[in-house]
């Protein structure tokens, strides 16, 4: 199948059981019928997951921490989802 936007012939690749029809051109995804549904029932599964509150039982006293601590800054963790790992093409 070619690319409606460019006519380049679309690849195919495998994500999480989701078959994706990608445009290596201009980078355009088609979904075929069916998959844009599987996308968004995981990307909700992934959202109600993360809504879960957190057993906070092992949050350390506060009385106990190091004064270093507070002045170091937190290191940040490139946040990842379902969505952005499933559409990253390298």
């Amino acid at each position: 199948m070619n690319c409606p936007v460019d006519g380049r012939e679309l690849l195919i690749t495998h994500r999480d059981g989701i078959e994706l029809d990608y445009c290596p051109e201009c980078r355009g995804i088609w979904f075929d019928r069916g998959e844009l549904d599987k996308v968004i029932e995981r990307s909700n599964l992934q959202l109600d997951a993360a809504s879960v509150p957190r057993d906070r039982s092992g949050d350390r006293d506060e009385r106990s921490y190091d004064k270093r601590e507070k002045y170091e800054k937190p290191k940040k963790k490139k946040a990842t989802s379902f969505l952005s790992d499933l559409l990253e093409f390298g």
